[in-house]
């Protein structure tokens, strides 16, 4: 089995999430891209705002995957409700498939440039293949010889502005799943400032 793995804070889902999932399933062949969503992102020490908005952080995902079978959500980092670190969450989905499972990491250009920095790079090395998706503002002179590098667009799309426009009662309309959109719309999310 050939099996992607998205993280992130995923607060909210977008369109770019969707898109970069898609065009790694089909580029390497994928029989299933999993989203998980982090409790506590390592580089957002401060963002405990997204650790409490964590069970609509998941249903959010499970709105925006609905209807594709080559989509799931895992809740692994959001049960331990810890620091989520690559290595751990790599090490945790690799327990849980078999021995043969091939396990594709999917990245942004950003984490790209800073991966020697991450806790333990090594052993996610040996882990798994990370595969670089193109951000904007993050060119790639070369490419490690152990990365994969995804084709497609380079989409500049930030949950932090997604969040900005819904407090300014602006719109994001084609920018999230429908019924992401209704979701925010209907529990109220990201009202109030962010701090």
């Amino acid at each position: 089995m050939k099996l992607g793995l998205l993280g992130g804070t995923f607060d909210p889902v977008h369109l770019a999430h969707l898109a970069v999932a898609e065009q790694a399933r089909v580029q390497l062949g994928l029989d299933q891209v999993l989203f998980m969503p982090a409790w506590l992102a390592p580089h957002k020490p401060g963002n405990t705002r997204a650790a409490a908005r964590s069970a609509d952080r998941l249903a959010m995902l499970r709105l925006a995957v609905q209807g594709n079978p080559q989509f799931a959500v895992d809740d692994f980092e959001v049960r331990r409700q810890t620091t989520s670190y690559t290595v751990d969450t790599v090490r945790g989905l690799r327990a849980r498939q078999p021995a043969d499972t091939q396990l594709f990491l999917l990245l942004g250009a950003d984490n790209y440039l800073i991966f020697q920095q991450w806790r333990e790079p090594e052993q996610i090395l040996a882990m798994a293949t990370p595969v670089v998706y193109p951000r904007p503002g993050f060119p790639i002179a070369t490419l490690d010889p152990r990365f994969r590098l995804l084709d497609g667009p380079a989409f500049d799309l930030r949950a932090t502005w997604l969040r900005d426009t819904v407090r300014r009662g602006g719109s994001i309309r084609y920018v999230v799943p429908a019924a992401v959109q209704a979701y925010i719309a209907e529990h109220h999310l990201y009202a109030t400032p962010e701090e």
